[in-house]
């Protein structure tokens, strides 16, 4: 799966991690779908399995301090990672760890932007938008914002549940990260809203839960019962009306392509590529090459020689090039729309010009935005 494909089964696997993880911890049951369940997760994306990694082991801190755990939990902790290493060990002795950091963009610089990150002001948090740019949605919504409010109030006078200690902990770590454009360092800020609204979700449930309480005083009377029912009723529709109706007209909305693939020619480069290339063919590019996966061809994001020569684009001879392409096995080289918007139109032009001659390349789909050259043996 192409990385941004992958969130959503890691996504589900995250849920179940921790389904299990309770199982385990209150039952003793669960250990083999636990442990399978975290693995898959940190196996599938890395953004959801490092978000996993810091969520368990809040997680794990909070029930070990209070002393709501056991030692099964944190052997099957353990387990779900070391199952995991089945699949990065080799992928590391494969590519080295550079080239695995690499691939994530975590070379040189702690800080990983995303497509639409900024800075989040609190009406970003109150109100739930009926529309966005793509990718995870903003805001909750006035009910959901002022129930989360009174949740945090009744979280600081009673400390003694660990899951609430744990979903306050949670919440503070993912508000710091969705707010990382204001911040010295950041990991896709606006990828955390999807983790944010899990603390969310269950403190704005104990708050709810707990002002039901209040109502019923005692057992209560049938009055009492009718009037937090009432209540209860009130809440959901006013949670439907200010979040649910924003929540779902935005998760059944048309998704259109990214933004980088509506530039000039690049959606009908990529689909011609698909449509005449065998599947799994050698295709390079100095920008986006990952992008290829997403169209059947085949791209190495993760070796070192593939990520130096893209880091080379402005002083690699054409010898070099070329050689490094025949040594490769790479049967196509593309240039296309991103080249002007990455390296600016006049220096593209001179760099092109300058690697590619008709006795090593031949044409085999050109616009004027997009160029498919077959490289020559």
């Amino acid at each position: 799966l192409r990385p941004s494909l992958a969130r959503q089964p890691a996504q589900l696997f995250f849920i179940l991690s921790f389904y299990y993880l309770e199982r385990v911890r209150t039952e003793k049951k669960g250990v083999i779908p636990a442990v399978l369940a975290i693995s898959a997760t940190l196996i599938t994306h890395h953004l959801v399995g490092l978000i996993l990694g810091i969520f368990i082991a809040t997680y794990f801190l909070v029930y070990f301090f209070m002393k709501k755990t056991h030692l099964l939990l944190f052997f099957t902790i353990i387990g779900g990672g070391v199952l995991a290493l089945a699949y990065w060990v080799p992928v590391i002795i494969k590519y080295g760890v550079y080239g695995v950091l690499y691939h994530y963009d975590l070379i040189g610089s702690f800080n990983v932007v995303g497509t639409v990150t900024r800075e989040y002001g609190l009406n970003d948090f109150i109100f739930a938008p009926a529309q966005n740019m793509i990718n995870t949605s903003t805001g909750w919504g006035v009910v959901v914002f002022v129930s989360l409010v009174a949740g945090v109030i009744i979280f600081f006078r009673n400390k003694k549940e660990p899951f609430m200690v744990t979903s306050f902990m949670w919440l503070v770590i993912c508000l710091v990260m969705v707010n990382g454009a204001r911040l010295p360092f950041m990991l896709i800020p606006f990828r955390w809203w999807t983790f944010l609204a899990i603390p969310v979700a269950i403190i704005c449930a104990e708050a709810l839960s707990h002002l039901l309480k209040m109502s019923v005083k005692d057992g209560g009377g049938v009055f009492s019962h009718i009037l937090s029912d009432s209540f209860l009723i009130l809440a959901l529709i006013l949670i439907i009306i200010t979040s649910g109706y924003a929540k779902y007209a935005i998760n059944s909305g048309r998704w259109m392509p990214s933004q980088s693939m509506t530039l000039p020619g690049i959606m009908d480069g990529h689909l011609w590529m698909n449509d005449n290339l065998p599947p799994q063919t050698r295709v390079f590019s100095f920008v986006n090459g990952a992008k290829m996966s997403a169209f059947n061809m085949y791209y190495c994001s993760w070796c070192y020689e593939e990520k130096s020569v893209e880091q080379s684009f402005y002083n690699i001879s054409a010898v070099d090039f070329y050689d490094f392409l025949k040594r490769n096995k790479y049967q196509y080289f593309i240039i296309n729309a991103f080249y002007p918007e990455h390296y600016g139109l006049n220096e593209t032009n001179k760099r092109v010009s300058e690697l590619i001659n008709q006795e090593h390349f031949k044409p085999a789909y050109s616009t004027n935005t997009f160029i498919v050259l077959e490289v020559l043996r």
